[in-house]
C-alpha cells in the first residue's frame, strides 16, 4: 500500500509484491521492480534495516518478521509503501 508519494509516480497505489528469501538475500518484485536484490540480514529479534541498490535505484526497508508474517516500511524515491506480507505454505 502506498503511504507517501503522487500519482503517477507512485503507482499502483495498492501493488501485488513477491518476496524470496535465500541465505542473506532478499529479492522482491512489485509493480516497479522485478527482482530487486538486497542484502538480508535480519537481527535476532527479526528486525531489519537494508539499503540496496541496482541500476540507479536505491530501495531502503525497514521491518520485522515475526511469525510467518513480514511487515515491511519501503523507501523507493520518491514513493514509500507498507508491505504486509505472509508466508505462502
Amino acid at each position: 500500500m502506498l503511504t507517501k508519494g503522487s500519482d503517477p509516480l507512485c503507482r499502483p497505489a495498492e501493488d501485488d509484491v513477491s518476496v524470496s528469501i535465500h541465505s542473506e538475500a532478499l529479492t522482491f518484485t512489485n509493480g516497479a521492480l522485478k527482482k530487486f536484490v538486497i542484502g538480508f540480514f535480519p537481527r535476532q529479534d527479526g528486525s531489519f534495516d537494508q539499503i540496496g541498490t541496482e541500476d540507479g535505484k536505491t530501495v531502503h526497508i525497514l521491518g520485522r518478521i515475526t511469525g510467518d508474517v513480514m511487515e515491511v516500511d519501503v523507501n523507493n524515491p520518491p514513493c514509500e509503501y507498507h508491505w504486509h506480507l505472509k508466508k505462502a505454505n
